[in-house]
Formats: structure tokens, C-alpha cells, sequence
């Protein structure tokens, strides 16, 4: 298969996800193919100078192409654009059509919580074409009306669309601005001040409305999936059980979701590993977490309810299923192996 010459790949990210954003890259780099030369559009909100040269040092130089973009504050002049545990530099994401160069067909967007373990040329070799972009399909808000945003709730005209999660997202940059996403956020976003509960997804989907084509699960891959085997309640109601097992197996992007993050040392985190094994290929030494004393205390109690909710899942499964006690350990080897 013909390997792409250039990719292109934006993230964005203010001082706060520096050191994630570094990891990101980093973990993309590692596992890229031999031929691609990337690209990297780096949308900062407020990124000084040391710290740029502390990331771009923390990749090989003969692999990417940086260019960085000082997104101006202004840009949001007037829209209240609710963050909670999210960075106002996710809103970002949102000006690619402002910040990247018009010959540029497509890019892929990528949040900076998160470690690519997949081939990304892989994944640029597809093109959305008959939509605005191509991202995974969000295993919790399935569809618009599961969406809880206001703007949502009173005006969509299609509430079972699927939903996607906007944390790896492959761009038409052409139809992107054509349809001016952003702009139309933005308005969206000032009528309904504060109210878009998932902040940049709830916008993005209300504004889309299902204009968009699906990813493998693997793209985005969220660290609930991984933490309890995908959740065994929810399996087959948007993701076939096959997708699942693949994306278990071999995830292309780990998504870290929510307010847990590997690199806070308050949790347990299930790639909290792997996060620190990529921090160690940086240069960032001073970011590695020690678990120790009271860091270690709130690992082990989030650890033990995780592995509460685990067992008391498979608990009620059994029950449902009728097997007899001697097939326990067949059943238990098959959920965690093949993705029951």
C-alpha cells in the first residue's frame, strides 16, 4: 500500500497540557511508519518560548515539521465557552480553518490527554468524502438527545443522530470551512451561554448534526473502556463486540477521558504506565510521579472500587447467564480474552 508523503496533525494546548502534549506527540512519532513526514500544527493558547524549545527538543528533528501558531485570546472575544476539567485551549480545535494553510486539504485534530500506539499513516490514508470529517462514535452519548445541552435539547431536529467524541477527529478542511463550523459554534455557543455540557463535542454535534463518518473504535479508544473491559453492560449497543475486542487489543489512540489523568498522582490510572514510560523518552525527567505515602493511599482505594465495579459486573452477568459454577473460570478467561 502507498505510504502518504506528508501528514498533517494539529493539536493545541495552553502551558497547563505542555507536558501531556509533548507525550502525545512523542508516542505518535515512536510508532509512525517509516516514509511519512509530518507536520505538526501546534495551536497555543500562551506558550513561552522555553517551553516550546523544551518540546520540540523532546522530538526527533528529522521526523516532524513544527509549526507553531500563537492563537490570539481574542479569537474567543465574546463567547463564553464553558471549561470545568477541560483547558480553554480545547476550544482551539475550532480555528484550524483560521490557522492552517489553505492548501491544506485535510488534518487531523488529536487532544493532547492521550498516547498514540497506532501507525497514524494508517489512518490518514482514509478521507472523509461525502462529510465534514471522520472521528469514533462516542460509546456513552450515543446519540444527540443523550446530550443534556440546552441548544440541544430545544432545538435539534435529528436527537437520534449518532454522537462522536471530538478527541481525534480526521478534517475536511475544505467542506470544514465551507460550512463554517466554527463560526457556527461560536454563534451557538453566545446564545446559549455556559450550556454546552461537553463543551466542544456538544457544539461540534449540534452543529453537524450528523455530518460526519465513522472511525474504528481503536481511533479513540477512551480509558473507561480499557479500565473495565469496555464497560460488559454497554457492550453491542453501539460498538459490535469484535470492534471492542480490537480496540482492547490493539488500541490506536488512547484517549484519557475525564478528569483522571495518568499524570495526576491523586488516582489510579490504568495507562498511568505507559504515560510515564513516554514522559521518560522526553524532556521532561521532572514529571515523572512517584507513588508514595498519601499519592500511593488514594491509588489503592480508586484501584480497589475499580476493581469492585469490575467483579460486581460479572457478578450480574452470571446470574443472567444460567451456567453452572464449573464454567466460572471459562466464562471469566473469555470475557477478558475475547471480549464477550
Amino acid at each position: 500500500m502507498t505510504q502518504p508523503s506528508v501528514i498533517h496533525i494539529a493539536i493545541y494546548l495552553d502551558e497547563g497540557y505542555a507536558v501531556p502534549a509533548t507525550v502525545l506527540v512523542r508516542s505518535m512519532l515512536d510508532n509512525l511508519g517509516p516514509s511519512p513526514a509530518v507536520h505538526l500544527h501546534v495551536l497555543g493558547l500562551g506558550i513561552g518560548d522555553t517551553t516550546k524549545r523544551t518540546m520540540a527538543a523532546s522530538w526527533p528533528a528529522d521526523r516532524v515539521v513544527v509549526h507553531w501558531v500563537d492563537v490570539d485570546w481574542r479569537d474567543y472575544e465574546g463567547v463564553y465557552l464553558p471549561t470545568g476539567y477541560l483547558s480553554s485551549a480545547a476550544y482551539a480545535r475550532l480555528l484550524i480553518d483560521r490557522h492552517l494553510p489553505a492548501d491544506v486539504e485535510k488534518v487531523l485534530t488529536i487532544d493532547s490527554d492521550g498516547i498514540v500506539l497506532g501507525d497514524i499513516a494508517e489512518l490518514w490514508r482514509l478521507t472523509p468524502r461525502r462529510s465534514c470529517l471522520m472521528a469514533v462514535r462516542d460509546s456513552f452519548v450515543r446519540t444527540l438527545r443523550d446530550d443534556t445541552s440546552e441548544f440541544i435539547q430545544r432545538d435539534c431536529t435529528t436527537p437520534t443522530a449518532p454522537y462522536f467524541n471530538s478527541g481525534l477527529m480526521l478534517i475536511n478542511t475544505k467542506r470544514w470551512r465551507d460550512l463554517g463550523v466554527a463560526q457556527r459554534c461560536f454563534e451557538l455557543a453566545s446564545r446559549y451561554p455556559g450550556k454546552a455540557v461537553i463543551g466542544d463535542n456538544s457544539l461540534l454535534n449540534a452543529v453537524l448534526a450528523g455530518d460526519w463518518e465513522p472511525l474504528p473504535l481503536r481511533w479513540n479508544c477512551n480509558t473507561r473502556h480499557l479500565a473495565i473491559h469496555s464497560y460488559p453492560s454497554i457492550r453491542g449497543h453501539v460498538h459490535a463486540p469484535a470492534e471492542v475486542a480490537d480496540a482492547l487489543r490493539h488500541p490506536g489512540f488512547l484517549h484519557f477521558v475525564s478528569g483522571r489523568k495518568p499524570w495526576d498522582a491523586r488516582w489510579y490510572h490504568p495507562d498511568g504506565e505507559i504515560y510515564r514510560r513516554y514522559v521518560a523518552q522526553t524532556e521532561w525527567p521532572d514529571q515523572q510521579l512517584a507513588v508514595t505515602g498519601r499519592q500511593w493511599r488514594w491509588d489503592a482505594t480508586a484501584f480497589g472500587w475499580l476493581c469492585y465495579r469490575q467483579a460486581a459486573e460479572t457478578r450480574g452477568r452470571w446470574r443472567k447467564s444460567g451456567k453452572r459454577t464449573a464454567d466460572l473460570v471459562h466464562f471469566m478467561k473469555r470475557l477478558v480474552t475475547d471480549g464477550e
